[in-house]
């Protein structure tokens, strides 16, 4: 769970980067911040089936 919240926030520091100018490149940005969220959403639906 550490890792997939630390992908999230360093994709939307990646994300705000870009944006400002700051980097050149928004893919893999985007895909550190989707895969953390997806991975985030995965533990909660393991933890919340394993609980019923």
């Amino acid at each position: 769970m550490p890792a997939s919240v630390a992908a999230m926030v360093l994709g939307v520091v990646g994300l705000r980067r870009y944006e400002t100018g700051r980097s050149a490149s928004v893919v893999p940005a985007a895909v550190g911040a989707v895969l953390g969220a997806l991975a985030v959403l995965a533990v909660l639906v393991v933890t919340l089936a394993d609980r019923t």
